[in-house]
């Protein structure tokens, strides 16, 4: 996946392909941006990304706080990761007596969890993130373009 700067050019490879051979992308690539310049192109192309709404459970009152709070019309994997990264670091930190960035890493990576926007948060004992990760695939729907669950 492209980083943010090379978008441009991987959205021309993208149009200069014209769906002759599959595309699979990173987060960098889930955009408006690749959905207005990739058009027709960018039909099929898959995108992996940590969250993506429609392949959420829609129970989590969240979406809607989150707008009401910050004014948004939509939150994306961006909002979700932040507020689920946030909320590990300050239950890291609560669950120290005195706190210290080799505490936070110990409770990380040992059994962690912490209720997330969608569901729990949780790392390995590693310290990685534990979380799945979504494919989503470009479709025309109507005179647009969206991302949608790719079907497994």
């Amino acid at each position: 996946s492209p980083g943010s700067g090379y978008l441009d050019q991987a959205l021309e490879i993208v149009q200069v392909n014209q769906g002759n051979l599959p595309v699979l992308g990173g987060d960098n690539l889930y955009s408006a941006k690749t959905l207005e310049k990739g058009g027709d192109s960018a039909v099929g192309m898959v995108v992996a990304v940590a969250w993506d709404i429609e392949g959420n459970e829609t129970g989590s009152d969240f979406p809607k706080r989150s707008q009401e709070l910050w004014g948004t019309s939509s939150v994306n994997w961006r909002t979700i990761t932040a507020y689920d990264a946030t909320q590990a670091l300050v239950k890291a930190i609560d669950d120290q007596a005195q706190p210290t960035r080799e505490g936070v890493r110990e409770k990380l990576s040992s059994g962690f969890s912490t209720p997330g926007a969608f569901k729990a948060v949780k790392f390995s004992d590693t310290g990685d993130y534990d979380g799945d990760i979504q494919l989503v695939e470009v479709v025309k729907i109507g005179d647009g373009y969206d991302f949608v669950p790719l079907k497994r």
